[in-house]
């Protein structure tokens, strides 16, 4: 397998990609747009991962800059969205505590933001640099790449052996995931044993990261001024409820731990 070809038809693809969603009219995106367009960011940002390590000229920082401010205000709207979708999951009446407005307001708020940061100086920021990168993949080495993955293994084996508390989850979940598409990249399946997986992992650790997210929130909402008493029993009720699956969801990635470990054992 050589991956400096898989790689270099992967990121062409992934740019294409990207330059789809930014030709759009932000005003006109649908909830997922933004869901699928911070994907292939993440793809990118894998690539980018690869060639940091393997090509001491890539400028990782500089390069995906651009990428970056796109990405954190698209993860500002996609944040609220899943709340609004897990407070739906919990049959949260409409107006209960005053959510529902206050989570619109927050929506739009962060849609306005986003369009701001989608400027002809952004977008062009973001064409050049993929562009560029683009060029560099041409200087990778097949056992540079090796010796990455290799590396990016043995991170993710370290934190399997430590308690799985909330930091070490969130490394974990950041470590698949660059992983994962690094992985991609290089030219492996989805449908390959270790990445189906690795898939099944990230899918817990995903509803883990939104339920703890939708909980913070509520922890917040609760401190505002104004809530009343039965307001704030009914959330710490919801809250309840929430920790109460984000639990569930570290036992089941427990479960899956030593089938990981061995899945991702494709380097050592």
């Amino acid at each position: 397998m050589k991956y400096k070809n898989a790689i270099k038809k992967y990121f062409i693809k992934r740019s294409s990609g990207i330059g789809y969603f930014l030709n759009l009219d932000p005003k006109n995106y649908k909830p997922e747009t933004f869901h699928k367009l911070r994907t292939e960011i993440k793809k990118i940002n894998a690539v980018y991962d690869i060639l940091n390590d393997c090509v001491k000229s890539f400028k990782r920082t500089k390069t995906f800059e651009p990428l970056e401010v796109i990405f954190k205000s698209a993860g500002d709207v996609r944040d609220v969205q899943v709340k609004k979708k897990l407070f739906e999951k919990y049959k949260i009446p409409p107006n209960q505590n005053g959510l529902a407005s206050q989570l619109e307001k927050e929506l739009r708020n962060a849609k306005e933001e986003f369009n701001k940061q989608i400027t002809k100086k952004i977008i062009s920021g973001v064409k050049k640099n993929l562009a560029s990168a683009a060029e560099i993949i041409a200087a990778l080495k097949h056992k540079d790449v090796r010796s990455y993955f290799k590396k990016e293994e043995e991170k993710i084996k370290e934190l399997l052996k430590h308690e799985l508390k909330p930091e070490k989850l969130h490394e974990l979940r950041r470590q698949l995931k660059i992983f994962y598409y690094g992985l991609r990249a290089g030219g492996w399946s989805r449908q390959d044993v270790p990445l189906h997986k690795m898939d099944a992992v990230q899918e817990v650790l995903g509803k883990w990261h939104d339920v703890r997210v939708a909980e913070k929130y509520l922890a917040a909402r609760k401190r505002q001024k104004g809530i009343s008493k039965f307001a704030k029993k009914r959330l710490d009720g919801i809250r309840i409820k929430l920790k109460k699956d984000a639990e569930a969801s570290i036992k089941q990635v427990a479960a899956h731990n030593k089938e990981l470990v061995t899945a991702i054992k494709l380097f050592s």
